[in-house]
């Protein structure tokens, strides 16, 4: 009888010294300051664009400059092939691939931040290039021959908005599609992300 007791014993005590016991560093949770929360996302940012480029410049090489064609129909040719070959290394980018949540929610607060301090100079200049549902771009879209830069304009349009972004690599630009940010792929006129809602409601 003893010898049952004492062998059930440890059993009965185990459970209430582990209940008591102080957390290991495993078992806590990582609590981030919002500076920390903002270069985790820039460094999300500058990874996919780093990926990106350097995709692009990889399939880029096998074709000829864009400036040795005399001939347009061949540059737009060559263009195309360019889209195509990323669209095949990509096949599951999707919304959201380089604009991840984190980065996201970051390009968001800083539009924000910035057009509440440039109100007549952004909100009313925007507001006028909103396009209807129908024309919202999607990724891996190309943009048509001669399509109107007042539709998708640069942001490059409003010095404050670009100047709140991280640069980007020549082969890229930021665009808006109505309150859509939009990463193009200037070299194959191609949608490489799209940022839904990247400016706040009017």
């Amino acid at each position: 009888m003893v010898a049952a007791i004492l062998f059930r014993l440890p059993l009965v005590l185990m459970p209430l010294v582990s209940a008591t016991a102080t957390p290991t560093s495993q078992c806590q949770l990582e609590v981030l300051t919002p500076l920390a929360l903002e270069e985790r996302a820039l460094a999300q940012f500058t990874t996919g664009i780093d990926r990106y480029v350097a995709l692009h410049r990889r399939l880029e090489r096998s074709l000829a400059p864009e400036h040795l064609f005399a001939d347009p129909e061949d540059m737009f040719e060559a263009r195309a092939a360019l889209a195509s070959a990323l669209r095949d290394a990509r096949p599951l980018a999707r919304r959201g691939t380089i604009f991840t949540p984190g980065v996201a929610q970051l390009f968001r607060d800083r539009l924000e931040t910035t057009i509440r301090r440039h109100t007549l100079d952004v909100h009313l200049a925007i507001a006028e290039t909103w396009l209807d549902d129908e024309l919202e771009p999607e990724v891996h879209a190309t943009l048509p021959w001669r399509f109107p830069a007042d539709l998708w304009p640069p942001i490059d349009r409003w010095p404050a908005l670009r100047a709140s972004l991280p640069v980007l690599p020549a082969e890229l630009e930021y665009r808006f599609a109505g309150r859509s940010l939009l990463l193009i792929d200037v070299h194959a006129n191609m949608v490489v992300d799209v940022l839904d809602a990247a400016l706040p409601a009017f």
